[in-house]
């Protein structure tokens, strides 16, 4: 190729180049030649608030007692339960006393089905702890006509293995709404053939029942 075919190819280049640069920026000024029909919408959020059920169980005065026929005594079961929704609570009350020990449960209680044994409640949602007393006005008392051989096994031995025992629980109420169903969902354990009959009378279809 010679020398001067070479600068008339540049000069070409050189044109085109300026003619492309000419047209872009008439585009930008003139704008629409490209333009589409198109639109968009505003954005539409979405919150999802998480939530919370606990509960616990406390007692500050202690877990040992002396029988004294004709006297009574503090005992402060409390339930605590942090729900941001609303919830069932139960109290499962174990009474291992052979009658030695009086006590009533604390207003507001209502009983489970057809056991005797426990109870609950319903709470709104809070973000605060909401406290329960579990016995009325704190207290267990022995009745004064106790004697000596209310105290004895059948061997003149002193009875032994005299309990109270408080447990607690706690679910959402959604989408339960009904006391039993929300306490089987989630799952009744029983180790004894009168638990197993309570739990089989109180137990709705469906329900869970652990055998230990």
């Amino acid at each position: 190729m010679k020398r001067g075919d070479t600068k008339r190819m540049n000069k070409k280049s050189i044109i085109t180049k300026g003619i492309a640069v000419s047209l872009a920026v008439a585009l930008l000024i003139g704008g629409g030649t490209f333009a589409y029909l198109q639109s968009e919408s505003n954005n539409i959020e979405n919150k999802f608030r998480t939530n919370q059920v606990n509960v616990s169980l406390e007692e500050t005065t202690g877990g040992d007692y002396n029988i004294i026929p004709g006297t009574e005594q503090t005992k402060d079961p409390k339930v605590t339960v942090m729900a941001t929704v609303p919830a069932y609570v139960y109290v499962e009350v174990t009474d291992a006393t052979e009658g030695l020990i009086n006590y009533e449960i604390a207003e507001g209680w209502k009983k489970l089905g057809n056991f005797d044994n426990i109870y609950y409640r319903e709470v709104e949602n809070s973000n605060s702890e909401q406290e329960f007393n579990v016995l009325e006005n704190n207290m267990v008392s022995y009745d004064s006509s106790l004697e000596n051989e209310d105290m004895l096994n059948e061997n003149g031995t002193l009875k032994d293995g005299i309990k109270l025992t408080f447990k607690a629980s706690a679910v959402q109420k959604e989408p339960f709404n009904d006391p039993i169903k929300a306490y089987y969902q989630s799952e009744t354990d029983v180790a004894t053939e009168d638990d197993l009959q309570s739990a089989l009378e109180s137990a709705e279809d469906n329900a869970t029942i652990l055998v230990s």
